[in-house]
């Protein structure tokens, strides 16, 4: 199965959440940064 890569606004959080455990529930696999990503930094999807 495919990775959903979700990118969004920290201020717009409340109504992404949601969405994304919608997502998820219904059996996709989303990758979503919760803590922060810096310029420059490696992540592992």
């Amino acid at each position: 199965m495919s990775k959903i890569f979700i990118s969004y606004a920290r201020k717009d959080k409340d109504e992404v959440y949601p969405i994304v455990d919608e997502l998820e529930r219904n059996g996709f696999d989303c990758w979503i940064d919760k803590d922060g990503i810096e310029s420059g930094d490696q992540f592992k999807l």
